[in-house]
């Protein structure tokens, strides 16, 4: 959050905002959808119809005893909303990956719970959502799913990890399940720690690869772990890259070259972690990300440039608020351009992915925008991340950094295991998420912060979506109904004393939320510190000083401090050697019998200090 200070002179705002109104252009946009009760995204994927399917969950209320519901949505190619379903039941239900099939129906995997350990959750739904057949795998620990592919024989290969089973605490875990969800074969690969995966994909003749992390191979910490596997789960060959940071990885894909790029996360310097691999393993280069803060890479595409698009999170603070980032790189991983969307609250992309036409589509959460929770956030873009006009994808600097770590070959048996296969009886049900328009500005409503002065005051306006930051005069569009929430932000010894008009209900100095179903304006008052003046008077050669709290400061003669209003402050009147303090003068302390006097800045204050010397 950005504070902007000024000398003590008074204004309030008339919010301007650079973003003015023009035509937006087609197809590009940015949308939230949600209810209050909260929705996640977990996956992203394009659909034969240029449309996309998202996956993740949704509360099933606001209350304790609520559970989650696995969450399905269906968008056309313009970001409306063709069908969108939840499924569950008794217990906890969520999708992590969802995928159209060839025949148009969808596979959909996650996770289980009714009142015991998690289990992996297995869906296969029509093109509209209906459930067509739905199956859980598991054991007597959690266990969950990462991914799912169709094979060739109408099957599938579903990965995900598995405290249940395996050779150590947690291992990964893939199953090979007919057109039925029957288990044909399934194997689990790890070793004595804790090791797992958080991306599996396809791969050419036949194969998989998969990459997350590994506490049994590898150096000191967790490394990165990439497996290739061929069609009957064997392991081709199985790397560790890593040093004694903590490290893992969360995407990875074939590039066009029959390697593989990884992106994942470093705890050196906190970064994000590119990888690239040739085809057996060997890494080509690697590089890591960062500057101030800590960079998360969640997914990562080769481009049709060669290059690659990778989305993710940032958080400045290392902790608390984060915002969504998209890094393009050039073949070598150098940057193209890097850029960061998101409002004042936490929000994130998790998925990304390149259209033909060049242009990006990226999905996840979002806590700045929509419905009042966590809504799901989908952004499409043009191919240099922006969306005219809106005020996101500001560009941002971050530095790459060529990293030289430790790579191993993980020696890694498959073993076995006996999954519990049960049917389930998750009900599909429609929901009411609503689509909400963040930009572009098609339906263009004025808001504005007009200013007001009050002794000197000043301060920042901030709308928690991230719209506007303003110091000084300024204004912003928005679309309609749009919810704004206005934040006032004192400078300096100010104080926020409320809003204006009373018709916007804001009361107090709390933040003001405005519904944009009409032009509007907002006035915020800022009020100027007050002013203490303290007067030293010495008699017969007499000498002291008076000590200031808050300020810290000892005035050894006249002095003036400047607090804000409802401040405590607090003087003492301190006589030097040969010398006594013979009392205040002054509304607010001449009535204190000692050298001490306390009091309220209300108002301005004039006090004085009367010291004389001592005796002969």
């Amino acid at each position: 959050m950005r504070l902007f200070s000024r000398l003590f002179y008074g204004f309030t705002f008339f919010i301007f905002f650079l973003c003015i109104p023009t035509s937006p252009v087609q197809g590009q946009w940015i949308y939230t959808y949600g209810t209050n009760t909260g929705e996640s995204v977990a996956s992203l994927k394009q659909t034969a119809d240029g449309g996309y399917i998202l996956a993740g969950s949704k509360a099933s209320g606001l209350d304790m005893d609520s559970h989650s519901d696995a969450w399905l949505l269906k968008l056309d190619q313009n970001g409306s909303i063709v069908w969108q379903k939840s499924y569950g039941g008794t217990g906890n239900y969520s999708a992590a990956f969802a995928e159209q099939t060839e025949d148009g129906s969808y596979v959909v995997v996650g996770s289980y719970n009714a009142g015991h350990d998690y289990d992996i959750w297995f869906l296969k739904l029509d093109a509209h959502g209906n459930v067509l057949l739905q199956k859980t795998y598991g054991g007597l620990s959690d266990d969950y799913a990462v991914s799912a592919k169709s094979t060739l024989d109408g099957g599938f290969l579903i990965a995900g990890n598995t405290y249940s089973f395996g050779a150590g605490n947690r291992d990964v875990w893939i199953l090979k399940v007919d057109a039925g969800g029957n288990v044909e074969w399934e194997k689990t690969y790890g070793g004595s720690g804790f090791d797992s995966i958080n991306a599996f994909e396809k791969i050419s003749g036949g194969g998989y690869i998969a990459a997350g992390g590994t506490y049994s191979f590898g150096t000191v910490n967790q490394d990165v772990w990439i497996l290739k596997l061929n069609g009957n789960g064997e392991v081709t060959w199985s790397r560790t890259i890593g040093d004694v940071s903590y490290d893992y990885a969360n995407s990875v894909q074939q590039t066009i070259d029959g390697g593989f790029i990884v992106a994942g996360f470093t705890g050196t310097n906190s970064s994000a972690w590119i990888i690239k691999l040739d085809a057996n393993g060997t890494v080509e280069w690697q590089k890591r990300y960062s500057e101030d803060g800590r960079y998360y890479a969640a997914s990562i595409r080769q481009t049709q440039d060669r290059g690659y698009i990778v989305s993710g999170t940032f958080d400045p603070w290392y902790g608390g608020l984060s915002s969504p980032w998209i890094l393009k790189l050039d073949e070598l991983g150098n940057i193209e351009w890097m850029k960061k969307y998101g409002g004042k609250s936490r929000d994130d992309l998790l998925s990304i992915l390149q259209e033909q036409d060049g242009r990006y589509v990226a999905a996840g959460t979002a806590l700045s925008f929509g419905a009042g929770s966590q809504d799901a956030l989908v952004l499409k873009l043009n191919e240099n991340g922006s969306v005219t006009p809106c005020p996101f994808g500001d560009a941002f600097n971050t530095t790459a950094v060529v990293t030289a770590v430790e790579i191993k070959n993980a020696p890694v048996d498959p073993g076995t295991s006996s999954a519990t296969t049960q049917n389930t009886t998750a009900l599909a049900s429609l929901t009411n998420a609503k689509q909400g328009k963040v930009c572009p500005f098609t339906d263009d409503i004025l808001l504005k912060v007009k200013p007001t002065n009050k002794r000197g005051g000043e301060g920042t306006i901030e709308s928690w979506e991230g719209f506007l930051s303003c110091p000084d005069t300024c204004q912003a569009w928005y679309v309609q109904d749009f919810p704004v929430t206005l934040n006032a932000i004192p400078g300096g010894a100010s104080t926020f004393l409320g809003w204006k008009p009373k018709s916007l209900n804001c009361p107090g100095t709390y933040p003001c939320s405005v519904t944009m179903d009409k032009r509007k304006s907002v006035k915020a008052i800022f009020d100027g510190p007050r002013r203490l003046k303290i007067v030293i008077s010495c008699k017969n050669k007499g000498q002291g000083n008076v000590m200031v709290l808050p300020a810290m400061d000892t005035c050894p003669d006249s002095c003036e401090h400047e607090f804000r209003i409802g401040s405590e402050v607090s003087l003492t009147a301190n006589p030097k050697t040969d010398s006594v303090f013979l009392g205040w003068k002054g509304r607010d302390c001449k009535n204190e019998p000692t050298n001490r006097c306390t009091f309220i800045m209300e108002k301005n204050v004039k006090v004085k200090a009367i010291f004389e010397g001592a005796s002969q």
